[in-house]
């Protein structure tokens, strides 16, 4: 049984409290901030120890992996440290804010033997490992990405939004050739609306377009094939055949507890992962040359 601590018990860490709590065993949750959320893990949780404390969540030897879900500019040094005390680490995405960062991170779980899995969370969702089967045996062309929502105007929306769906078509189409910004808004932050196209070899590109100040909420996928074209928008899967659509897929399973599956199987088995600090990296390379875009766009 793997023991573990959770770093950071805000919206996200709580649910990855949840998950992993009912997968293996969460001893202790480290958090610096909200009473409120202490008296959470106390009242839902009373077994878990809380601390305020990394260090001492660094030196317990009985903790084999560290999960880490606080504010995306701390990711990469709670990483690092965690890495240097021998742990096992899972951090939600993006790895770091800049590639140098993650590709040191990269390197030095590897020098360290440990496992550095990244919170790209959509990536373990069953209807997109079933769209990955249906895509090897009939290759791709081309995507869309189109995410609507109201709000997470706390964060920068390239850092918090975009990466997701940047991982997405890396994960699809391999190494990005060339980036694209068609246009981006400023409503409540800088940017609030963004248009990207990806090019990849082949000619083939995927063009993501995230709006977060949309009175209406979706995120829905869709990917042309060598034969057909399919669509994903939330556990659903489906096949457009003429102008109707066919469900071919529906997911039983959360994409955020097929995740923590996947995050504890790697360590268990000693297995490497498709979300590990090499393609955690592949994503900051990325979303970085997307930010310089945007600059340049702005001046």
């Amino acid at each position: 049984m793997v023991n573990i601590a959770v770093v950071g018990i805000g919206r996200w860490g709580k649910n990855l409290v949840r998950e992993l709590n009912a997968l293996c065993t969460v001893t202790t949750c480290c958090s610096n901030g909200s009473a409120a959320n202490v008296e959470w893990l106390k009242e839902n949780y009373p077994s878990i120890k809380h601390t305020f404390s990394y260090d001492d969540v660094l030196k317990d030897r009985s903790i084999d992996a560290v999960v880490i879900a606080t504010p995306i500019e701390t990711h990469a040094a709670l990483a690092r440290r965690a890495l240097e005390a021998g742990k096992h680490v899972f951090v939600e995405k993006p790895l770091a804010t800049s590639y140098e960062e993650a590709d040191a991170l990269n390197a030095l779980a590897r020098k360290r033997g440990r496992t550095l899995f990244v919170g790209h969370v959509f990536l373990h969702h069953p209807a997109w490992k079933q769209l990955k089967i249906i895509v090897q045996k009939e290759g791709v062309r081309q995507a869309n990405m189109e995410w609507l929502k109201w709000g997470t105007f706390g964060e920068e929306l390239v850092w918090n939004l975009l990466v997701h769906d940047v991982a997405l078509a890396i994960d699809l189409f391999g190494d990005v050739k060339k980036v694209e910004v068609k246009y981006t808004q400023q409503w409540v932050t800088s940017t609030d609306v963004l248009a990207v196209t990806l090019h990849f070899p082949g000619d083939r590109r995927c063009a993501i377009h995230v709006n977060r100040v949309s009175s209406a909420k979706k995120k829905v996928m869709t990917v042309k094939t060598g034969e057909n074209a399919y669509l994903w928008e939330d556990d659903k899967l489906f096949k457009a055949i003429g102008e109707s659509l066919s469900e071919v897929y529906r997911a039983e399973e959360s994409a955020l507890t097929a995740e923590c599956k996947d995050f504890l199987k790697v360590i268990e088995m000693d297995e490497s992962s498709e979300t590990d600090g090499a393609f955690g990296a592949e994503v900051v390379k990325t979303a970085e040359k997307i930010r310089n875009e945007i600059k340049d766009l702005v001046q």
